[in-house]
């Protein structure tokens, strides 16, 4: 009994409970409802910044809301919204909260209001600068050339190879192997072997 009054006081339906204020917003995210959730049943709900993570995140949600409302955003639109996540991913981070991974769907929701897409590749929308396991290699990295301006598949690694970087001496060798002090421009393989080294 005393486990359901402390659930009914911390989350209502789907709004977030937090020393009696209650979030406007987190019905537009279950993931950061859970999150901040699981923060407070971890014991983090009274640590300095906890609150304003919160409102952090519902002013962003809140934004989110009334462009879909709207139907519509713009590019203005995109950079207040991109603003508003920044300021919320820095509150969390100062409060030092984990499990907050839900950040980029709501900027990319806004994208998409905006008809802003990333980027195409081969007729399919892909996420740019983010490596991703591989089909040819291990992994691959979409990355837009500046000389063409073309989006271009980045592939690098070696499938059957695991990468050994928390020893230190590996990790040495491997760097000064691919001189990754200088590992070139990101639409080459050595720039992404050596970030993930």
């Amino acid at each position: 009994m005393k486990f359901r009054t402390f659930i009914k006081e911390e989350v209502d339906g789907k709004q977030l409970v937090h020393h009696g204020e209650k979030t406007k917003h987190f019905d537009m995210c279950p993931s950061a409802l859970k999150a901040f959730h699981q923060n407070q049943e971890d014991g983090l709900g009274d640590k300095d910044g906890f609150h304003e993570a919160v409102i952090a995140v519902d002013q962003y949600l809140g934004y989110e809301k009334m462009l879909e409302k709207k139907g519509s955003a713009t590019e203005e639109n995109v950079k207040h919204m991109d603003d508003l996540v920044n300021a919320a991913k820095q509150a969390i981070a100062d409060a030092d909260l984990p499990g907050h991974t839900y950040h980029q769907i709501h900027i990319d929701a806004v994208k998409r209001l905006a008809g802003i897409k990333e980027a195409e590749y081969q007729g399919r929308e892909v996420k740019l600068n983010k490596p991703m396991p591989g089909d040819v290699k291990k992994s691959k990295v979409f990355v837009k050339d500046p000389a063409t301006g073309n989006v271009k598949k980045v592939n690098f690694g070696d499938k059957n190879m695991k990468i050994k970087k928390n020893i230190p001496a590996r990790r040495k060798s491997f760097r000064a192997r691919h001189n990754c002090d200088d590992p070139g421009p990101k639409t080459k393989p050595r720039y992404w072997s050596c970030k993930a080294w």
